[in-house]
């Protein structure tokens, strides 16, 4: 049974042991967001009602960048439609992935806040990965869609949408493919690497940082997220380079 609640923390790993960031999930005006800490004030995925959703780099964020909708030809943050939920039919909205051979990290679970929702999610095995799927559906009683997903999801939590709607949080463990984070290299502005990244010279790299990737959502489909810790990144290119190249490595996770 889910918890009616609007806001929880949560991190994949042990009781005492994160291997994920800390997510937080909340509930503001019939509307959810979710975020990393890892990422608190820039990355922030928006599920909205009746029919736009957005993730991305936030407003704020943007401004204080001077970021437009665009940076050096790509995109600041993603905005796309998703059908409204009808009686009877769940809607998927966005879908975040923890691939357990990439949860590096190894840090210890934060202490217990009072008055505060907040748990932790047991990692999947090896090959593997949590799956936490967002779904509107107009009566949290509609589970027959999500066995049509493949099913074994359990529910986490539910939260008012707004239009009569309401979001339900449920998780899984699921397969993995690997090719969706690893092996891929993607370019990004200078502006976007963390500072420690950018004063590196050519070769070296910093070990231990997160890493959210994401596939860019069509209209009517969820967002795919992705979340990797713990990785070390290595320059590749020249300093004087305007647009600068990283690519994720995995450490090992013994």
């Amino acid at each position: 049974m889910s918890e009616q609640v609007d806001a929880f923390r949560f991190w994949v790993g042990t009781e005492g042991e994160r291997w994920s960031s800390v997510w937080k999930i909340w509930e503001k005006n019939s509307q959810i967001y979710a975020l990393s800490t890892s990422h608190a004030g820039d990355l922030k995925l928006s599920l909205h009602s009746p029919n736009v959703c957005q993730f991305g780099f936030g407003r704020e964020f943007r401004k204080q960048r001077n970021y437009g909708k665009t940076l050096g030809g790509i995109p600041t943050f993603a905005r796309w439609e998703r059908a409204p939920a009808t009686s009877g039919k769940a809607v998927p909205l966005a879908i975040l992935r923890f691939p357990t051979d990439f949860l590096c990290a190894r840090n210890v679970a934060p202490p217990q806040r009072p008055g505060k929702f907040q748990s932790f999610l047991g990692a999947a095995p090896k090959g593997k990965c949590v799956e936490l799927l967002f779904v509107a559906v107009q009566d949290p009683r509609t589970t027959e869609p999500l066995s049509a997903r493949g099913g074994g999801y359990t529910s986490i939590a539910e939260m008012p949408l707004g239009y009569d709607e309401r979001c339900l949080i449920v998780g899984r463990h699921c397969d993995f493919d690997p090719r969706f984070p690893v092996g891929r290299q993607f370019e990004v502005p200078n502006d976007w690497l963390p500072e420690d990244v950018r004063k590196l010279d050519q070769g070296e790299e910093v070990i231990h940082k997160d890493l959210l990737l994401w596939k860019q959502p069509r209209d009517f489909e969820p967002i795919e997220i992705v979340e990797t810790t713990g990785l070390s990144l290595t320059k590749n290119y020249e300093r004087k380079v305007p647009r600068e190249m990283t690519r994720p490595f995995q450490l090992p996770c013994e």
